[in-house]
């Protein structure tokens, strides 16, 4: 048992307050019947419908943002800054203001049209995706940005002398030795693109039974009024985000 300072203290009050505002959605869950087994099928397909695109938005960033980060990690280019804070633009902007930037793309661009008619983006399945793939992309170039700095340029110099060209040793012999990094990085671009709303809804049209992730459903719900649902899908949703959370912090020590 650790000693008792002000700090620690501090530190308990926090968690407390913590547990008492997070255990309070589950109280309610748990201690009240459910209203509307019908909506709560909803939830449940909206919260598969989070896990597929998320798991998809994943793969891709994680495809584009590490070759990315690797580049930017060992370039020195006169307005490399400038190039990087232009990709990380979404990170620093809301998802509402992400989904209107794509939407208009899509809609005035006619390289935006060409794209929306071929891949059908807007209010479907793939709008949600293309939406989560804008808004993670920054948090993947960010952290392996700063995880590829770690990697000193003697190991690079090695792997040259092994005859592995630049992408070779990213993928052959850094990337096999970061991988609670990598994992990690997953995680965090997980958790990004699970918890988007606004640009999810406006991409995807928040249409019932087709394009409702949920985040999407726990708006739905709370303007039926339903607490006990809201309760029920919040519960559901704080599982989910506590378990990425945790993860994450195992694979950092």
């Amino acid at each position: 048992m650790g000693e008792l300072t002000p700090l620690s203290m501090v530190a308990g009050f926090i968690i407390a307050f913590q547990l008492i505002i997070i255990g309070t959605v589950f109280y309610v869950a748990l201690s009240s019947p459910l209203s509307s087994t019908e909506l709560l099928q909803e939830i449940k397909e909206s919260a598969i419908l989070s896990v597929e695109t998320s798991l998809i938005t994943t793969t891709i960033v994680l495809m584009l943002s590490i070759p990315v980060a690797y580049w930017f990690s060992r370039q020195d280019l006169k307005g490399k800054h400038a190039l990087r804070a232009l990709l990380s633009i979404p990170y620093v902007l809301s998802p509402s203001a992400s989904g209107l930037i794509l939407l208009t793309f899509l809609v005035k661009n006619p390289l935006g049209r060409t794209l929306n008619e071929s891949l059908v983006i807007i209010n479907s399945f793939n709008g949600i995706v293309v939406a989560q793939c804008f808004l993670a992309f920054p948090i993947g170039l960010i952290y392996f940005a700063a995880v590829f700095k770690t990697i000193s340029p003697s190991l690079e110099e090695v792997a040259r002398t092994l005859g592995y060209g630049r992408i070779e040793a990213l993928y052959r012999i850094f990337l096999p030795s970061l991988k609670p990094q990598v994992v990690s990085g997953a995680l965090l671009v997980f958790a990004r693109a699970f918890g988007d709303f606004g640009a999810s809804l406006i991409l995807g049209g928040g249409i019932r039974g087709r394009t409702v992730t949920l985040p999407i459903a726990l708006y739905f719900v709370n303007q039926y009024g339903d607490i006990i649902l809201l309760a029920y899908a919040l519960s559901s949703y704080v599982l989910i985000a506590y378990m990425i959370l945790f993860l994450t912090s195992m694979l950092e020590r």
